[in-house]
């Protein structure tokens, strides 16, 4: 997994090569425009090219009568899969918002599920490179596969709320810094700022997790980061 994720730049460049409607999204975002509305940072994006994936029909009756675009035998044959774990791999996200942008699927086709992929949710968290986030879309958040098991990967560049969270607490005299962001359909704002590896990034997770109703997260986002060097 870590030589996959340690090559994100170049993996994308190839896809890039080889897929032209991916080429092209990712070439869209020069054209997308953004503006600030209010003191926190909070920006609005207009990228036309998503309009495929925003507008999707998620509705019960609306998945049910479409091929799973995230299997295997309903890709497009010029998007390449990376395996990086017996049950993920790795594919180009066609519909971006960010500068990279990478999903990390189950191979094997289940509904969204946070319990069932917290193992490697926490594991790409620590081992992903500086200048990556991963995060998850929760099935009531608007993802448009709620039918498959997914996470995502992106360039962690151009996002308010993690720049302001990371450059808040990079003033702490303390280095080493994991960040959870958790946010809740009740409209729940779960922040746990962690100095740990692998097994307490765990738990602590775990004990938020079980404390919220969690196939309601909307959105967790985890970004590992060093003031002067990588987490590791």
């Amino acid at each position: 997994m870590k030589q996959i994720l340690n090559n994100l730049t170049d993996f994308l460049k190839k896809e890039r090569e080889v897929w032209q409607k991916a080429d092209k999204a990712f070439q869209d975002l020069n054209s997308v425009k953004s503006r600030t509305i209010s003191s926190s940072g909070l920006r609005l994006q207009f990228n036309p090219s998503r309009i495929v994936s925003t507008a999707a029909n998620i509705s019960k009756e609306g998945i049910g009568s479409r091929a799973c675009f995230l299997c295997e035998e309903n890709r497009p044959s010029e998007q390449r899969a990376y395996s990086i774990s017996n049950d993920y791999e790795l594919l180009v996200n066609p519909y971006p918002i960010l500068k990279e942008h990478f999903t990390v699927i189950s191979k094997k086709h289940q509904p969204q599920s946070i319990k069932e992929s917290l193992p490697t949710f926490i594991k790409i968290a620590t081992e992903l490179p500086s200048g990556y986030v991963v995060f998850y879309n929760g099935p009531r958040s608007g993802a448009s596969a709620p039918d498959h098991l997914h996470l995502q990967i992106g360039s962690n560049d151009n996002i308010p709320l993690i720049d302001k969270i990371c450059n808040n607490n990079c003033a702490s005299s303390v280095n080493h810094r994991i960040i959870v962001l958790i946010l809740h359909i009740l409209h729940q704002f779960k922040l746990l700022t962690i100095r740990a590896g692998y097994e307490h990034l765990k738990a602590c997770i775990h004990n938020t997790l079980d404390k919220l109703f969690s196939e309601a997260i909307y959105v967790i986002v985890i970004v590992c980061y060093n003031c002067n060097k990588l987490f590791s």
